[in-house]
Formats: structure tokens, sequence, C-alpha cells
């Protein structure tokens, strides 16, 4: 194989940027009002999601060959918000969060009850969408507030660790028109 030259790297395609994201819930948890443009405007970060297709070695007549077993989901996200003083996030974070265990009553929502559906969609520099995650299942695992009180002059950066069953990823168009939810 031959080294590239600058012509063959002139060539390629403008590059795909980690700041170039958008954020989109398609399905929220019952009872539950998420305003998807205000969540977007205030996500700081989020992991993306992974998989991982693990092998497990099998030995034939003392020849030992790897073979792909059954594909796992890292399963956990976290989104990272900015707080204004409004509370949208800090409102959106206590409510599924008293809709999954009710703190009074200790009642507990179903699984479907306290689920959502997200989007998180690669764009290119001029906010075409260029590839999409659809996470499926998702739930709230933990809701950090913010952090300490401290005299740092920060803001308040709350954050959201979610568990989703799966995820199906790929062109925005085909993850639009892909598995049901249901």
């Amino acid at each position: 194989m031959s080294r590239p030259t600058l012509q063959n790297i002139r060539g390629l395609a403008d590059f795909a940027t980690l700041y170039e994201w958008d954020l989109a819930f398609t399905a929220v948890p019952a009872g539950l009002t998420i305003n998807t443009d205000d969540v977007n405007f205030r996500c700081l970060s989020s992991t993306v999601p992974k998989m991982a297709t693990p092998s497990a070695p099998v030995n034939i007549r003392g020849h030992q060959v790897n073979y792909n077993t059954v594909a796992t989901y890292d399963g956990t996200i976290t989104l990272s918000f900015v707080e204004t003083i409004d509370n949208k996030i800090s409102l959106i974070g206590k409510a599924w969060r008293d809709l999954i265990w009710q703190p009074n009553t200790g009642k507990q929502a179903s699984k479907a009850d306290c689920q959502a559906e997200i989007i998180l969609t690669r764009m290119d520099r001029s906010n075409n969408p260029i590839w999409a995650y659809k996470l499926i299942g998702c739930i709230l695992t933990a809701y950090d507030p913010g952090g300490d009180f401290a005299d740092s002059g920060d803001v308040v950066k709350p954050t959201f660790t979610l568990q989703y069953d799966m995820f199906i990823d790929g062109p925005p168009d085909q993850i639009n028109a892909s598995l049901p939810t249901s």
C-alpha cells in the first residue's frame, strides 16, 4: 500500500466534528413533558452509545479459534446540561425521578411508564444530519442536580445518567424509518 499524497488528503470529505450534534426526545415517559428544543439547547455534552461483540475461544484438536458471541450494549449514556434560572432542566430531572419512585409513598412506576426514546444526531458544519443513534428504552438511573455550592463562579451543570435497552445507528433517514418502539 502506498503512502497517501497531499492530493489524496485534499480529496477527503470534510471531517466530522465532536461539537456539531443534536439531541431529540422522540418519546417521553407518560405524564412527563419535555420540550426537546429546551433540552437540546441546554445540553452541553453526551456520551455516545456503544456496543461490543465479545469473542469466546474454541479449542479444536489443539488449535484455538475465536468465535463471536452475542453482542452486548454498553447500556448507559450521560447527558450534561447547563441550567438557567427558569430551572427547565431541574424541573425535568425532578419530575422524571419522582415519576420513577414517589418519595412520600414509595410507589414505583412500571418501566413502560417511565422510559423515553432519544435520538442523538451528528451534524456537518452546515447543520445537516450525517449519522444518528436511536436509543430505545431509556430510563433515568441517576440525576445529579449540578454539583456542590462553592465560590467558583461556575454555572450549575446537572447531569442525567440514562440506561437504554438497545440502540440502532446509521444514516438519519434510515433511523427514522427503522424498528418500531413497541
